[in-house]
């Protein structure tokens, strides 16, 4: 009787490390790569960096060296305000451009990085907005954006976290599928008290 309580026990055991190892493979290979997100403005799609955090919408392009003339950071908060911008650590001169509801309705042009030893440059814009997106200075001006422009983003409704949230809880489902299984077998092979 003893030799059959360690056998089951070892079983019990393997299958608990088989079960945690499939969960971690299953979000391993499950883990979403992260999608580009891309702005669309008079048919010019620039690629974005989201910035959707209070700390890495401080940070912002603070310290960045150079930015393709395809790329931009997206700055999205969780609602519509009068957003403050200024060009703290900033390396490279820039054109801020506010978007609400999809649609340009505020422009700022080639603003420049400060010189060392002076304050930076602050903007209080006049217009509300939900999101505002930095690109190089001058791209305002060459694709012909402006006030009234629309805006198309692409790839930004799934959220990383939301993701890996459905991850998990699939994981865990077959997990319990898996050992639902095996206490069904175990109850077959007569191990009840255990099982129960």
């Amino acid at each position: 009787m003893e030799f059959k309580q360690r056998q089951l026990n070892r079983k019990i055991i393997a299958w608990s490390v088989f079960a945690v190892l499939l969960l971690g493979v299953g979000l391993f290979l499950g883990w979403p790569k992260p999608m580009q997100t891309y702005l669309e403005i008079n048919e010019q799609k620039i690629r974005v960096e989201v910035v959707d955090t209070d700390e890495t919408r401080n940070k912002g392009l603070g310290g960045r060296r150079s930015l393709a003339d395809d790329e931009g950071m997206l700055f999205v908060f969780d609602k519509s305000d009068h957003y403050i911008f200024w060009m703290k650590d900033m390396l490279i001169p820039i054109d801020i451009i506010y978007i609400e509801n999809n649609k340009i309705v505020e422009l700022v042009k080639n603003m420049l990085p400060p010189p060392a030893g002076v304050s930076p440059a602050v903007y209080q814009p006049f217009n509300k907005a939900d999101m505002v997106l930095e690109v190089n200075a001058g791209l305002a001006e060459k694709y012909g954006w402006e006030i009234g422009s629309s805006v198309e983003i692409t790839n930004y409704e799934l959220k990383i976290k939301d993701y890996a949230e459905m991850t998990i809880e699939s994981g865990l489902i077959g997990i319990m599928t898996v050992c639902a299984g095996r206490i069904n077998w175990l109850h077959s092979k007569g191990c009840r008290g255990l099982a129960d």
